[in-house]
């Protein structure tokens, strides 16, 4: 049997000619697939990321610094960008990097806070339109992952809260907005979603 290449998506190489790696530097996505992102013709067009800043993957890692390079290419394609992360510091770099080629928002705070989230739906109500909305903030929870047996159920109620409830808590908040223009969702997962890992149960 041969050994599975983890390299790539377990999809057809004519349907995908990138390369999803562990890391973003390890990537590289397909835009002759995907197409170059563009806004609808002639809007004030408007799209909110929630971005992972402590997670294993990219955009940065453990709160290092936020790489920017697939948001960077949305903002030269004209899109307006509202971002949020837990971390100010890195996200507020983010921000100026960002703001060199598009008009750009950063909101730090935690999305699993319904505080935060009215936050980020104001500022959104602020810019009049929403166009897409990517979830993309996470938590791993307790490390190492313990065994669900042994998972403290306030460790688990926080990664749920953070994982499953604020992203669909938001989304329902902002499908007005999004049905207005047929805006688009995108809910970015984890890789753990195909792959088995040990004590990953939460």
């Amino acid at each position: 049997m041969s050994e599975l290449d983890r390299s790539r998506l377990p999809i057809r190489r004519e349907t995908f000619a990138g390369v999803a790696g562990r890391t973003l530097d390890g990537s590289q996505p397909d835009w002759d697939l995907i197409g170059h992102p563009t806004p609808p013709e002639g809007a004030p067009n408007v799209l909110l990321v929630l971005i992972d800043d402590a997670g294993f993957g990219n955009p940065s890692t453990f709160g290092g610094a936020i790489q920017t390079p697939n948001y960077t290419r949305l903002a030269e394609n004209g899109w307006r960008l509202l971002i949020d992360a837990r971390e100010a510091q890195p996200l507020e770099a983010a921000r100026r990097e960002l703001a060199n080629r598009t008009e750009t928002i950063s909101i730090p705070g935690d999305v699993s806070d319904p505080a935060h989230r009215s936050e980020l739906v104001g500022a959104v109500r602020r810019f009049g339109r929403l166009d897409a909305l990517i979830n993309n903030a996470s938590t791993l929870g307790p490390s190492p992952r313990p065994n669900l047996a042994d998972y403290d159920i306030e460790d688990y109620r926080r990664v749920l809260e953070v994982n499953v409830v604020a992203p669909l808590a938001l989304t329902q908040t902002l499908l007005p907005l999004l049905r207005k223009v047929s805006g688009t969702v995108i809910n970015v997962t984890s890789d753990a979603g195909r792959e088995q890992y040990e004590a990953w149960g939460g």
